[in-house]
């Protein structure tokens, strides 16, 4: 096993975090926070950021980010392999992939109104 496994989790959750608590902006600054491996080998949870890495794609890993930090900002990265944040990641994925026909549900049904 590869010691910086991990590390890229690391510093997605940083960015992330750092976006949904400060000015921090993820998108202009396309995710790249100040950090460097030696803080995350001192880091005591660095086996969950692993375990995340193994688990996720870079991609489903931002919104698994998301999910977790939008359903509660405080998220400590232990908590992030549980079956809890699995499952908020989950019911994020439905209502995302659901968006499109809800809003051609909606657009039918007010299609159907007449208005002057």
């Amino acid at each position: 096993m590869n010691i910086y496994q991990g590390y890229n989790a690391y510093i997605t959750y940083l960015a992330l975090k750092q976006h949904f608590t400060t000015n921090y902006d993820f998108i202009k600054y396309n995710g790249k926070v100040k950090a460097n491996q030696d803080s995350f080998l001192k880091r005591r949870d660095k086996f969950f950021f692993a375990k995340l890495e193994k688990r996720y794609k870079k991609d489903e890993l931002i919104y698994f980010f998301v999910s977790n930090f939008v359903d509660h900002d405080n998220v400590w990265a232990g908590n992030l392999v549980s079956d809890h944040s699995e499952s908020v990641y989950n019911e994020w994925k439905k209502r995302i992939q659901s968006l499109t026909y809800n809003l051609k549900q909606q657009c039918e049904m007010l299609a159907e109104y007449d208005f002057n």
